[in-house]
């Protein structure tokens, strides 16, 4: 009998096209998350100094951390502080490291991500260095200075290289401590702080407001001591995620969550201890009683939705549409944007977009109609040379927005090899090596869209997979043809089916949103029609 991975994978050991795109949102995910961490790691090992950092030097150190998923180890982290010099004057390093190690349907995945920040003796962030090593394609790395009154920011992805200058980012050091940088002998519930960090990843040109805020003061046995434990939530505010942390009275984070993942305290050895590696393609998968036959051909589906936590990942367009589904089995619309919490279940209705009910339209379309669905960026490099060519020459003499979308779709569905990647996606990486899963074949198809005047972007959700029995993390994109449809390049779809439930739309920040949603997201589909 075929075990669960065998029989996603196929005969020959190699994915199938359908499921070696499922999840790989999950594989984007663990960027972000580790992207977190750093945000989160900066909070942990240093307690509070005031604003001239007098006696800091106690808090110098090197930290090791594991990182578990709802209980099972998928890496470590180190955090090491201490002094250093910049230019000849006196300053504090804050080094970083975070080592992931994953499955995918039983292929092992690993990211390391290394990031050292160094702040001047006022606290000031002076420069800092990101660096991601992708296992296939370049090093992405991020550089950061202090030059003349302005910080200059230096990003290497794929073979481009672009150099921005901006304010200098309103980061301290204390700011870096966040969370330990509150707790004194006078601290009590209810006190909180705001901070800013500069994660150049997630937004290369603003710096992330969080906000940390002590809930809960208590009494435990920490290395056969009774101890007291400061809780503190601390939120990035952008993103609405946030991390519960347990600190003690001297500034000693014992322990952080986030979702559903834990960052614990540990010895070097414990937290590199690897002997069990979590397959997050199969953990993330979504299971529902009700299986559903032919799900690229569905062209509706009703499901109960539970488990959503964030009102922004309740998503109603004219594809989609949610209904607060009350106790007494009575139904009550929910308007889209609504910043009241949502209940406990809902009832979501998804249609298939029907191309003859769409007003013509052609491309090239106005820019400036349509913001950033049009522009390039880090990681959809649509003004990129090569990139342009490519998508002249698919597009040829079609003008039509419709005829466009299909003609895209079917070159990235067609030419990109189906496989796991454990990279930070970007169309250049993705055109120069042929192959990648759902990430991939996305922002290559963005990018590609937008070359060509078609306004395009990535979203994000989760998507019915025959082989998996569930719903899985999945990206595909939308594009505007008269109207905003979804696509989907890997499964080769320039309209997308009805399995598709969109959760976020936009790039890796707006994206991190769908980490509220993991582990905890139950569906249950009720009804579902066919061609």
């Amino acid at each position: 009998m075929l075990t669960p991975a065998e029989k996603l994978c196929g005969r020959r050991g190699t994915v199938s096209a359908e499921v070696t795109v499922m999840n790989s949102i999950m594989r984007r995910g663990t960027r972000a998350v580790a992207c977190v961490l750093f945000v989160l790691l900066s909070v942990w090992n240093v307690a509070a100094a005031d604003n001239a950092l007098e006696g800091i030097e106690r808090l110098f150190g090197k930290d090791w951390y594991g990182l578990y998923m709802l209980g099972k180890k998928f890496g470590h982290a180190m955090t090491d502080f201490g002094a250093t010099e910049f230019r000849g004057e006196k300053a504090y390093k804050l080094r970083d490291e975070v080592h992931l190690e994953f499955a995918m349907f039983g292929t092992k995945q690993e990211l390391d991500t290394v990031e050292t920040r160094i702040y001047g003796a006022d606290g000031r962030l002076r420069w800092l260095k990101l660096d991601m090593p992708q296992p296939m394609g370049q090093t992405m790395q991020y550089l950061g200075e202090t030059v003349e009154g302005k910080f200059r920011v230096t990003k290497k992805i794929a073979d481009e290289e672009e150099v921005i200058l901006i304010d200098i980012p309103n980061e301290t050091l204390r700011d870096a401590l966040e969370a330990v940088a509150m707790i004194s002998e006078n601290t009590k519930v209810g006190d909180s702080i705001l901070s800013e960090t500069y994660q150049p990843f997630l937004n290369e040109r603003e710096t992330l407001k969080t906000k940390s805020v002590v809930t809960a003061v208590q009494k435990t046995v920490y290395n056969g001591v009774l101890t007291q434990v400061f809780q503190v939530e601390t939120t990035i505010l952008s993103a609405a995620l946030t991390a519960v942390a347990k600190v003690t009275a001297d500034g000693e984070t014992l322990e952080q969550q986030f979702g559903v993942f834990t960052m614990r305290l540990e010895n070097e050895a414990l937290a590199k201890d690897m002997q069990y590696v979590v397959d997050m393609m199969i953990w993330g998968a979504v299971s529902t009683e009700l299986p559903i036959t032919n799900p690229r051909g569905v062209t509706e589906m009703t499901a109960r939705i539970e488990g959503i936590t964030d009102e922004n990942l309740i998503m109603n367009d004219a594809r989609q549409s949610y209904s607060v589904e009350e106790h007494d089995g009575e139904q009550e619309e929910l308007t889209a944007g609504s910043e009241s919490l949502p209940p406990k279940s809902y009832l979501l209705t998804v249609t298939k977009d029907d191309l003859d009910a769409i007003p013509r339209a052609t491309i090239p379309m106005r820019p400036e109609e349509f913001g950033s669905a049009l522009k390039p960026s880090s990681f959809v490099q649509s003004s990129n040379p090569e990139i342009v060519r490519l998508a002249r020459s698919i597009v040829g003499s079609e003008r039509n927005a419709v005829g466009v979308m299909k003609k895209l779709t079917l070159w990235v569905y067609h030419n990109l090899r189906k496989g796991y990647t454990a990279s930070a996606s970007n169309a250049l990486d993705t055109l120069a090596r042929k192959s990648g899963d759902c990430t991939e074949h996305s922002v290559l198809f963005v990018a590609l869209a937008r070359a060509a005047g078609l306004p395009a972007r990535e979203v994000a959700g989760v998507v019915y997979s025959e082989e998996g029995d569930g719903f899985f993390f999945h990206q595909w994109a939308e594009a505007y043809v008269g109207k905003w449809v979804s696509t989907d390049p890997t499964f080769g779809q320039p309209i997308a089916d009805a399995t598709h439930i969109k959760l976020t739309e936009g790039e890796i920040l707006k994206q991190m949103r769908i980490m509220n949603a993991i582990g905890r997201l139950k569906i249950d589909v009720v009804d579902f029609e066919h061609d």
